[in-house]
């Protein structure tokens, strides 16, 4: 199943994938729309700062800090999308 997720429209498939079953055969493509997913704003380069801040005050190592920046990840998606789906049912209910 193919979705897209964020405004550049990013492709993403539901559910393993395999090196032959990709979405886009540009990989270079994919790669720079991940690298620049959310746009070129200041607040956001400010938030980014504020989070590498934070991590190495904390001392994580690398592979520390991938995994707890992929959990922090997944729970800002589910919150997104328990938002969304909230939206969905509730708002149009005013």
């Amino acid at each position: 199943m193919q979705r897209v997720v964020g405004k550049g429209g990013f492709p993403c498939a539901l559910g393993s994938t395999t090196k032959g079953s990709l979405l886009t055969t540009d990989i270079a493509e994919r790669r720079r729309a991940v690298e620049n997913y959310g746009g070129d704003y200041p607040f956001l380069h400010e938030n980014m700062r504020v989070i590498t801040e934070q991590l190495d005050e904390l001392q994580f190592d690398t592979d520390d800090k991938v995994r707890i920046l992929t959990r922090h990840l997944a729970a800002t998606q589910l919150l997104q999308r328990a938002e969304t789906l909230y939206r969905l049912i509730f708002g149009s209910q005013l």
